[in-house]
């Protein structure tokens, strides 16, 4: 299961079916869904997606992101906070047979546990994997089950759309995150200038020109990061004027800014932009959940909690702002690091410690120096070296965590932050575990 991080706040739908289902040793509520850019099917396995058992074939429906980790599936007209409160307490009451079977010991408490689902429901079990299948056999040689394989499922969005990322050099660790996402959690092709092979990067400024306008005219959308760099570089300027000049030919092209930073738009790109400021947005898929739901037209879930009266069963979560995007890039002039770290308190002991020189690329000479787990640093950095400068997230199963700042290489797509890390905190482990030199 993908999880909440894999499902937008205001995608919808209508029902076609509504059942339980069996996969494996899983028992869930499911929806068959008609209408939804997203997705076909969504399921309650009593973890962070509900779905309110009033729901029935025919209703039109709404997944409303209640926060952080807890969404529920609702008939379109639910909104009020009554309503919401009565929607969340079915689905409470709904889970006691997900909880029922979750604790079955035996064929004859999912026998049971099937049993009161149909005298409820008037409806089987539909199982749908027989893998692992203890529960699974259980209930279909009891009766209470139909065989329904083939009807093989993935919780991943479906919603496929081709996007051409532009950005500054100075913001490429930054935008390739945002391409992991958009590609990873939003299920979407994107057209990523430092993904492409080397063998196809041109050269020279004339083919490289002629080969970014046609990439974006390849695509349907155009994503420009929105950034102090972005507003300078001449070919974010160069890009953005051939989508704004594709967008007036095409009504279906969307070209959409991403306000990353507090950094004014020009009055002349509101005009065939669709501008998303990303300052207090949903922390772990913020960016790709408002890139949505600009390009299907429906409310952002800043507005629709904004509205809410008080006392809905809903808060605003946790958020990131602009500092969260804060990224820099340059060549590197000179690496160090050695395994003595002072705390902010003046203790001393055995951990990383860096400091690092770059050349910025209007020629501007910047240092930094960092260590332990907050500030951290690629230790493979060699002078000539392009790196760059971001902050990380850490995933956490379908979640994300707050990560430390990161300086590392950037000229290299298959050095990944994670592989940087994993050198990083293992040295840190070694020189804990040494005893200290006295300086």
């Amino acid at each position: 299961m993908s999880g909440i991080i894999n499902y937008f706040h205001g995608e919808s739908g209508t029902v076609a079916d509504r059942c339980w289902s069996v996969s494996g040793q899983s028992l869930a509520l499911q929806i068959q869904l008609i209408g939804d850019p997203h997705r076909q099917r969504a399921w309650d396995y009593g973890g962070d997606i509900g779905i309110d058992p009033d729901i029935v074939p025919g209703n039109s429906v709404v997944y409303l992101r209640l926060e952080d980790t807890t969404g529920i599936w609702v008939r379109s007209a639910v909104q009020s906070a009554a309503e919401l409160h009565e929607a969340i307490d079915r689905v409470l009451e709904n889970r006691r047979y997900i909880a029922k079977w979750q604790s079955a010991k035996s064929a004859e408490d999912y026998g049971r546990v099937a049993r009161e689902i149909y005298e409820a429901s008037g409806d089987p079990l539909r199982v749908i994997s027989t893998e692992a299948g203890e529960a699974s056999l259980a209930v279909l040689s009891a009766g209470w089950a139909i065989l329904t394989l083939g009807e093989g499922f993935s919780e991943r969005p479906a919603a496929f759309a081709g996007f051409f990322l532009s950005h500054a050099a100075e913001d490429s660790l930054l935008a390739r995150r945002v391409f992991e996402d958009m590609t990873s959690d939003a299920n979407a092709a994107v057209w990523f200038d430092l993904s492409r092979p080397v063998e196809e990067v041109p050269k020279d400024d004339a083919t490289i020109a002629a080969w970014l306008r046609k990439s974006i005219h390849a695509v349907n959308g155009f994503v420009v990061l929105w950034t102090e760099h972005a507003a300078d570089s001449e070919w974010v300027k160069r890009e953005l004027f051939w989508a704004r000049e594709l967008r007036r030919r095409r009504a279906d092209f969307h070209v959409i800014l991403l306000r990353l930073r507090d950094v004014d738009v020009p009055k002349e790109l509101h005009t065939d932009c669709l501008v998303i400021d990303c300052n207090d947005i949903w922390w772990s898929n913020g960016l790709n959940e408002e890139l949505y739901a600009v390009i299907f037209r429906r409310p952002p879930r800043r507005e629709w909690f904004a509205k809410l009266p008080p006392g809905a069963p809903a808060s605003k979560g946790t958020t990131i702002g602009y500092d969260d995007f804060a990224s820099d890039s340059g060549t590197a002039v000179r690496f160090d690091w050695g395994a003595t770290y002072e705390f902010p308190s003046g203790s001393l002991r055995n951990d990383v410690q860096w400091k690092l020189e770059y050349r910025r690329r209007d020629g501007r000479h910047v240092q930094v120096a960092g260590g332990g787990a907050n500030q951290t640093a690629d230790l493979g950095i060699k002078p000539g070296d392009r790196i760059g400068f971001f902050k990380v997230r850490w995933r956490h199963g379908s979640h994300f965590l707050h990560g430390p700042d990161l300086w590392m290489r950037s000229g290299d797509f298959a050095i990944t932050s994670d592989s940087v890390l994993d050198e990083y905190f293992g040295k840190r482990a070694e020189l804990q575990r040494s005893p200290r030199e006295e300086p």
